[in-house]
């Protein structure tokens, strides 16, 4: 059965097993009609599920498994793979906003300040847009013209491969290692762009395997 969590509690599903030997590393299975086959984790002593991936920085097998995210500190999977793209979405989509939002202003207040007498050309009114001051300046805005322009560009690829990942339903991890791009690897998880992405989008907020914790005022904290 396919993993639908996110971190994977070592020895979840499965009991603790001592090292198999090379023979019985992988154990094969079907997913939808492919082949897969299911990797021993010699760390948390588990046969992972189809695309679990065991995170060294994190220590732990995680589930539909995307990449170590270093911005977030935190590992990127089927929990919270949604909230992940929909962050990145919406920076860009506020840079871009940002940036159309101070060119406009520059435009404004540099027209504010042309000449007349000088034929109507628009630049002599920069002097005095650059010397104005707060908040008829423009020197604030082409500063942060100049940073959005500078991140704009790596994070809209991002954002594109993002995309084109979720259109896919392929990982970060799995594009890496190569997986279902020569033509007779077939990807048994897509279901077609559409549902793809209205998947991934709006997920269900699936479980998780690790134990949750409340607060007792007697006893402190506990497992539930």
């Amino acid at each position: 059965e396919e993993g639908r969590h996110g971190r994977v509690r070592r020895g979840a599903r499965t009991p603790l097993l001592s090292t198999p030997n090379d023979s019985s590393r992988f154990v094969p299975v079907q997913v939808r009609g492919v082949d897969v086959k299911l990797k021993f984790c010699p760390t948390c002593k588990i046969y992972r599920p189809p695309r679990v991936s065991h995170c060294r920085v994190c220590d732990a097998c995680i589930d539909r498994f995307d990449h170590h995210c270093v911005w977030i500190g935190n590992c990127v999977g089927r929990r919270n793979l949604h909230h992940f793209m929909l962050f990145v979405l919406g920076v860009f989509v506020l840079l871009v906003a940002s940036g159309v939002v101070c060119v406009v202003r520059v435009f404004t207040l540099v027209g504010q300040h042309r000449d007349s007498d000088d034929g109507g050309n628009f630049f002599s009114g920069v002097p005095g847009a650059v010397s104005a001051l707060p908040p008829y300046n423009i020197v604030p805005d082409i500063l942060l013209v100049a940073y959005i322009a500078m991140i704009i560009f790596p994070l809209g690829a991002m954002s594109f491969f993002s995309l084109s990942m979720a259109f896919s339903e392929t990982t970060t991890n799995e594009e890496i290692k190569g997986m279902y791009q020569r033509p007779y690897d077939k990807n048994p998880y897509t279901r077609g762009p559409v549902r793809n992405c209205l998947h991934l989008l709006l997920p269900l907020e699936w479980p998780s395997f690790l134990p949750w914790r409340t607060h007792s005022s007697s006893r402190g904290y506990h497992s539930v």
